[in-house]
């Protein structure tokens, strides 16, 4: 079999996510010989569709799977093509009814599709799905659409909006949450105020999973009886503790100065070797980045008025970091008049131990990233 034949090609797959509040009640339920009653104040319709390239030449069976959790209920699934998944496969629905297997063998630019209807796969505190990239295939997009309407989900302001991260390598379901914000944080494509529906679209993917988080933390672990926000409830030392670890616990706002917080980082590098006692304008450290990407082929070369603007961001950020985090370290600085930044002669910026306290953190942020993707591979 050549390289070609046992690669799939994909031009589209598209998942679709829909899920209404009900009232709680009992609903008597069959599989196989299975007849069970599952408690629920949930259902969804799921439906994914993958469309094959052209240019597809492999013939071996290609995989969906789906598996539900919570003692829910996975209905018989409609399916657009013969299953020819083994039995044994088949025979885990009839013995759970919580999970399903189709095998299909892809042709060449068709459609294939799996819908089904969930009973209590998303009861609170699991609100997320999550999807994984088949092996040995290249997407050429994927779009997956949430959509709230039906669950009294209101967009607008003080809304949590729902997230999607993209993980590059393979973890366990259940696991998933430890390793957000090490992930891709995805930008939703569309948003409609009003309508409560997203949809976020990745291009050429070949590996990884798709993992989608709306109404809970995403940075906490999703057990039973756990808070809507524990990450709030670990800084405050109550509930769990989350084994994320230094300012990737900041959630949120490190995907959103992950860029500065890179610049940040190769700036005290710079430093570290002239120096930690030197000092240089805002144009100095410009260039001696400008030289330093240039060298190394990277991309964190800024403009001094863009360097000025990350190191107020970053102030704030890490002050609210380690007020939460480092109280007692926080305090000392604050007693002892420790700026995050020292100007000096009004102009050039100097690292002080606050600044170089919290290079070590974004150092150690960037490892854990670099060794979490070691571990996965």
């Amino acid at each position: 079999m050549s390289a070609a034949d046992s690669h799939f090609l994909v031009d589209s797959y598209e998942i679709d996510v829909k899920i209404w509040t009900i009232p709680r009640q009992a609903l008597e339920v069959q599989h196989g010989r299975v007849n069970r009653v599952v408690e629920t104040d949930n259902r969804a319709k799921i439906t994914r569709r993958v469309v094959f390239s052209e240019s597809n030449t492999s013939l071996r069976p290609f995989t969906l799977r789906y598996a539900t959790q919570n003692l829910g209920f996975l209905f018989p699934p409609v399916l657009n093509a013969d299953n020819v998944a083994p039995a044994a496969e088949l025979n885990r629905y009839d013995a759970y009814g919580t999970e399903y297997r189709f095998d299909f063998i892809p042709r060449p630019g068709r459609a294939f599709s799996m819908e089904f209807e969930v009973l209590n796969g998303f009861d609170s505190g699991h609100h997320m799905v999550s999807f994984r990239a088949h092996p040995d295939t290249t997407y050429d997009r994927i779009v997956c659409t949430l959509d709230l309407s039906e669950c009294g989900y209101k967009q607008g302001v003080g809304a949590v909006q729902p997230m999607a991260f993209l993980h590059r390598f393979d973890y366990k379901h259940g696991e998933l949450w430890k390793y957000r914000a090490m992930a891709e944080l995805v930008t939703p494509a569309k948003a409609r105020l009003g309508a409560s529906r997203w949809q976020w679209q990745l291009s050429q993917i070949n590996r990884g999973i798709l993992d989608v988080v709306w109404e809970c933390d995403p940075f906490s672990n999703p057990a039973p009886g756990a808070s809507q926000f524990g990450l709030q409830a670990s800084r405050d030392g109550k509930g769990q503790e989350s084994v994320v670890q230094g300012i990737a616990a900041m959630g949120i706002e490190v995907y959103r100065l992950r860029n500065q917080l890179k610049v940040f980082h190769e700036i005290g590098n710079i430093l570290n070797q002239l120096g930690k006692d030197t000092c240089h304008s805002f144009s100095d450290l410009a260039v001696l980045l400008f030289e330093k990407a240039r060298k190394e082929k990277d991309d964190f070369d800024r403009g001094a008025s863009s360097l000025r603007n990350y190191f107020r961001e970053l102030a704030t950020f890490f002050s609210t970091y380690f007020a939460e985090f480092h109280a007692d370290e926080y305090k000392r600085f604050v007693a002892k008049g420790i700026p995050f930044m020292k100007r000096v002669g009004g102009a050039k910026p100097r690292f002080t131990e606050f600044s170089w306290r919290a290079w070590e953190e974004t150092g150690r942020y960037f490892a854990d990233l670099k060794n979490a993707a070691a571990t996965a591979k």
